[in-house]
């Protein structure tokens, strides 16, 4: 137990000297010896700027979606963005309901229920 406790008393000897000596060199280098970099206040201030116009950019385009959704000729539907080029087939799928495409999900109920 001796031999533990003067260990103990010899790690605390060495280390304590060291571990004020480190927090004054810290203390020293993190402090920068009281100057500061002009640029450090102008890139937080065109951070700030910058995010606060691209938050009233992201609000002024949900208003204009939300403005576009609100509008009375648009209906929300699955065909809603069906053009006369999209139905356009050389030939026939190779599936039961040829006249469907794979993932369309309405267009195989009703080939279903007219039994094709």
């Amino acid at each position: 137990m001796n031999r533990i406790a003067a260990a103990a008393q010899r790690t605390t000897r060495v280390v304590r000297p060291m571990a004020q000596n480190a927090r004054a060199v810290a203390k020293r280098n993190m402090s920068a010896h009281g100057h500061h970099d002009p640029n450090d206040m102008t890139w937080r201030n065109v951070s700030v700027v910058g995010t606060g116009m691209m938050l009233v950019l992201a609000a002024y385009q949900y208003r204009i979606h939300l403005d576009h959704l609100a509008h009375p000729g648009y209906k929300r539907s699955e065909n809603n963005n069906r053009f006369a080029y999209m139905d356009n087939r050389k030939k026939a799928f190779p599936w039961v309901c040829s006249d469907c495409g794979l993932f369309d999900g309405e267009c195989w109920k009703q080939c279903k229920a007219e039994g094709k």
